[in-house]
């Protein structure tokens, strides 16, 4: 079993911080793979804009403090791979994730910083890693934290378990068939409770699930 945390940091020096800031219409995402080494002064960031707007986003990149050396390694009509090399004094957690045992799943260019999708091996990781956050003057928010019981996929939810025997009991029951071979009744009944309570509970299972795996599996549906 391993943590799931999903953080939201922010610091003028974090990587690419005040290129983001400066064009929030981008949509930018470090390229995790190449964070495996915490020491490497090379990283891959994939940027996608609908409306093109790359001739400003290398403007500001030009200007950035955090990184240099950008080249562009790949491209199609909306999204664009790029290579940066760090500047010293640039904001890195990658280093401490990695000392803590961890590892950085996603991470999310915002208009006011990033938002990383972690792999702890506990809570008290996840504390170090806050304190660590406060004494480099980084703002840290833990947006959320789960468990991940199935190591052999990484797509990790917090859906509570009564949530997952619902829908899991519904799945095999049918009752997501077309025509539906059970009604929710019926799957009521074999749970012991109420229909519109069994509702809400399948109803906020499926929200979790929309919001644990494809909204934050974007990045692996635009890699």
């Amino acid at each position: 079993m391993a943590l799931i945390a999903v953080i939201h940091v922010e610091h003028e020096k974090l990587t690419l911080a005040p290129t983001v800031e400066q064009v929030p219409s981008v949509d930018v995402r470090i390229v995790t793979n190449s964070m495996t080494d915490p020491d490497s002064e090379l990283f891959f960031f994939r940027v996608r804009s609908e409306s093109g707007a790359f001739e400003e986003f290398e403007t500001a990149l030009e200007r950035d403090p955090t990184v240099a050396d950008a080249v562009v390694i790949s491209e199609s009509e909306n999204t664009r791979m790029y290579r940066f090399k760090h500047l010293s004094g640039t904001e890195l957690l990658s280093p401490k994730v990695a000392e803590l045992g961890g590892l950085i799943l996603e991470a999310k260019g915002g208009e006011t910083g990033w938002q990383l999708r972690l792999q702890l091996p506990d809570r008290e990781a996840i504390e170090r890693l806050w304190e660590h956050c406060l004494d480099e003057g980084m703002s840290f928010e833990l947006v959320r934290v789960f468990e991940q019981h199935n190591l052999d996929s990484m797509a990790a939810t917090s859906v509570s378990s009564e949530q997952r025997s619902a829908l899991i009991e519904a799945y095999r029951s049918g009752y997501f068939e077309e025509p539906r071979e059970t009604t929710q009744r019926e799957l009521a009944e074999q749970f012991d409770i109420g229909s519109t309570a069994l509702g809400g509970r399948m109803r906020r299972g499926t929200r979790q699930l929309i919001e644990d795996v494809l909204l934050e599996g974007e990045f692996e549906q635009q890699s």
